[in-house]
Parts: structure tokens; C-alpha cells; sequence
């Protein structure tokens, strides 16, 4: 069962002009439609942290320890973290008062003012995160395809596709179908679809350590895409490891 919306969030803020320097918070704002007005279904209509939570970065050391990924086996990286904390501005349309993760401490500092950040849980738990600057996707790291990716790039479940492949097994085994499902990512013209690896797509440095398994309510995938010269390759990659790993994250309830 996946979790209800009121476990979910999108969220969506400017970056403001001094957002490396100080560890001030600074406004988001729900984007995905959720009912403003009291009252109503809470399950359907409430967010995780609301509907206009706050945001504050800190730095918080090292990764603790070591660990492997469940998934994939590949050790978790050990990196510099900044905590990235979201809270409610109220109990209104709010499930928890607080909830926060961990990313590589060079990726909130690779963003500049102006720079509009969307972030998002998903109904499997998944998080993504992305930064677009003007119309131009600067990195995405998590669950890219909850997440908005600019004009150039599109990230997706390319599910027609899998619907047709799957249709061609099942002549033979009426019971296939694929355990995880690969990820379609297109820059202008180029187009891949992969479950792994390390490929640059036009300007765009990308990574897939693993596709979108099933299961209930399944696992979301995780991906990092980097503008060549616009963010460290290797901070979104270690970000988007890292969103995997529940002990980096943390709810606080009312």
C-alpha cells in the first residue's frame, strides 16, 4: 500500500542570495495541489510538513558510518553532509512538525540566488530533489521523475514501452514481468533507457544506480543528473545515495 498524500510532499522555493552563508530559514510552498482551506479530508488534502514549511541548511559532519545498499550492495559515501530540515508553519495541514534529510554539503552550496528548488516525498517514501535555473535544470538527484527537470530534459518511466516488452515475454510466461523498471531520460534529441551506469547525455552528466522496483508500494528510483560545470558530479551522486538511507533522515511529530 502506498503511503496517502498526507505522508507526501512537493514543494517548491527561490534560493535566496544568502543561503550558503547563513543558517536562516527561508520559505517553500506546496505545489502539487493540495487544498488550502480548512477543513476537508485531512488524508487527502494535508502535507507531510504543510503547505508552507520553512527550510534550513546546517552542516552536521561526516556520513556516521559505514553501510551497504540493500539494493544495489555499493558502500554508502562518506561526505561532508548538510542536513537539509523542512518545518511546518503550523499544525494546519500538517502531519509532523518537522522532517529533514542529508545530502553531500557541496550540492546546496553549488545553488545561487534566484535558482528555484523542488523537492518531493513520494508515495513509495522516495525522495527527489531538483534545481532549475531560469528554464534550465541545473541538477536533480533521488526520485527524478517526481520532480520537475526544465526544457531540455525529461526524466520518466518509459511504461508503454515496458507494457509492450512485458506483453512479448508473457507469450512464453504468462507470469513475467520485470522487477525493476528502467529509467527514459532524454536531453534535446538523446535519448537513453537505462537501470545503471554512468553515461554523459548531451551536456549533462548522469547517474543510475538503480531503476524503480515493485513491490508494495514499491521502491522509487535512484538517479543523479549534473550540468556539466554547474554542479559536482560527484556531490549529486553522492546526494542522490544518500536520500536512500532512512538513518539520514528524521520525522518530528508535534
Amino acid at each position: 500500500m502506498a503511503i496517502s498524500p498526507s505522508g507526501t510532499f512537493n514543494y517548491a522555493g527561490i534560493v535566496p542570495d544568502s543561503h550558503v552563508q547563513s543558517s536562516g530559514r527561508w520559505q517553500l510552498s506546496d505545489v502539487s495541489g493540495a487544498e488550502s482551506s480548512t477543513g476537508g479530508d485531512s488524508i487527502v488534502h494535508n502535507r507531510l510538513v504543510g503547505l508552507q514549511p520553512s527550510l534550513e541548511i546546517t552542516d552536521v559532519g561526516l556520513t556516521p558510518d559505514v553501510r551497504v545498499s540493500p539494493h544495489t550492495g555499493n558502500v554508502r559515501p562518506k561526505v561532508l553532509l548538510s542536513r537539509l530540515t523542512l518545518r511546518s508553519d503550523s499544525r494546519d495541514r500538517a502531519t509532523i512538525a518537522a522532517f529533514s534529510f542529508c545530502v553531500d554539503q557541496a550540492l546546496p552550496r553549488s545553488w545561487r540566488g534566484g535558482d528555484v528548488l523542488h523537492v518531493a516525498r513520494t508515495g513509495c517514501g522516495g525522495l527527489g530533489l531538483s534545481v532549475l535555473r531560469g528554464d534550465r535544470l541545473i541538477t536533480a538527484i533521488g526520485a527524478v521523475t517526481a520532480v520537475p527537470h526544465g526544457g531540455l530534459v525529461t526524466v520518466r518511466i518509459p511504461r508503454e514501452a515496458i507494457r509492450e516488452a512485458e506483453d512479448a515475454f508473457r507469450r512464453v510466461d504468462p507470469r513475467f514481468e520485470f522487477p525493476e523498471l528502467p529509467i527514459e531520460i532524454q536531453v534535446e534529441s538523446t535519448k537513453r533507457v537505462l537501470y545503471g551506469g554512468r553515461p554523459r547525455i548531451g551536456s549533462y552528466e548522469v547517474f543510475v544506480e538503480h531503476g524503480f522496483y515493485l513491490g508494495i508500494p514499491g521502491t522509487s528510483e535512484c538517479v543523479a543528473l549534473s550540468l556539466n560545470g554547474s554542479c559536482p558530479e560527484t556531490a549529486a551522486i553522492c546526494s542522490a545515495q544518500l536520500l536512500e538511507y532512512a538513518d539520514l533522515s528524521e520525522l518530528v511529530r508535534w
